[in-house]
């Protein structure tokens, strides 16, 4: 490979390797690399640059960025991405603090669960965790189980689960009703609209929304 350009940014180089940015380095380590433009690279230069430059300055990254907050594997890779390192550097970072149990997705679900259990439904709680990069099947898996220890602490047996399910998000939509002053006196239908919406992001059924809504509307006629 062949260093092709070297572009001072501030106190620190973006190195290009055949035309392609490739890393950074600082000037202090530039210089003890001894890297120039237009001089062939040889591989095993380059992997002791990445190792003994990259690679540690990637892992302390990934450590300072674990200790700001709790995240999944794939926004702590993407943050890595984001801040320049290269794909083998973001690589050796990840799997360091997996080997730590700093990062894991598992942990990282059950808090998420537990967290917004009460507000979110369901539905809303998986579909932001897969966007977050948690393991569709790990996701249902931990959603069954959750759902089974709210039941075999209230002694229900296990059959009730689908069902006990569906009452503790209707009882949920109840709260966000009740939280939003909901209905609104006169009956504004720009706001009954506002709450719908409000509803159907947090993952609940319209049907059941609608339904929970007219009861509310009716308490009060």
């Amino acid at each position: 490979m062949w260093v092709t350009q070297i572009i001072k940014d501030g106190k620190k180089h973006r190195v290009f390797l055949d035309g392609e940015e490739t890393f950074w380095l600082y000037s202090s380590e530039l210089r003890a690399s001894h890297l120039q433009e237009n001089m062939e690279l040889a591989q095993e230069q380059y992997e002791q640059i990445l190792y003994e430059y990259i690679v540690k300055r990637a892992k302390r990254r990934a450590l300072h960025l674990l200790e700001k907050m709790d995240r999944t594997k794939k926004q702590l890779t993407n943050k890595l991405f984001g801040s320049g390192y290269p794909a083998a550097a973001v690589e050796a970072a990840v799997k360091y603090v997996e080997s730590y149990h700093y990062l894991d997705d598992e942990r990282y679900a059950r808090h998420y669960m537990e967290l917004h259990k009460e507000r979110d439904s369901r539905q809303k709680m998986k579909t932001d965790l897969m966007r977050k990069g948690v393991d569709r099947e790990m996701i249902d898996a931990l959603l069954e189980e959750e759902q089974e220890s709210v039941f075999s602490e209230s002694g229900e047996p296990i059959e009730g689960i689908q069902q006990g399910a569906e009452e503790r998000e209707t009882a949920q939509i109840v709260r966000w009703l009740e939280k939003k002053h909901y209905p609104v006196q006169p009956q504004d239908e720009k706001e009954k609209r506002r709450v719908y919406q409000f509803l159907l992001r947090k993952g609940y059924k319209s049907s059941e929304i609608l339904t929970q809504m007219e009861k509310a509307e009716q308490q009060v006629t």
